[in-house]
């Protein structure tokens, strides 16, 4: 992961995930063997460009910065029994995305 909350800007990339696929879950609560073994990859990038928004809360106890803009999603999975899927990154909408830089508890005084 690497992060610059000063911009709002961030990116998290996640690789060789092992995910079990137990078909439902009542399976996977019966702890079944899985069907299929996936792996998974996955790459988040926050983009930043908003304005930078302190917050301070005293009764909570945490205060810190945040910047809001677009965040995108990429991820692929690939299956040991030949099945594969890949997100597509054209037309993703960008609900809310913020990168913080927090500080709480004695951190935060």
């Amino acid at each position: 992961m690497s992060a610059d909350t000063a911009r709002g800007r961030a990116t998290l990339v996640v690789q060789d995930v092992i995910l079990p696929d137990f078909h439902d879950t009542i399976a996977s609560l019966q702890h079944k063997p899985p069907i299929a073994i996936g792996t998974l990859a996955m790459k988040v990038n926050w983009k930043g460009g908003g304005e930078r928004v302190r917050v301070d809360d005293d009764e909570k106890d945490v205060g810190g910065t945040f910047v809001r803009g677009p965040a995108s999603v990429w991820f692929q999975v690939e299956s040991d029994d030949g099945f594969s899927y890949t997100s597509d990154r054209h037309g993703q909408q960008t609900v809310v995305a913020e990168v913080w830089s927090e500080r709480n508890g004695v951190f935060h005084r």
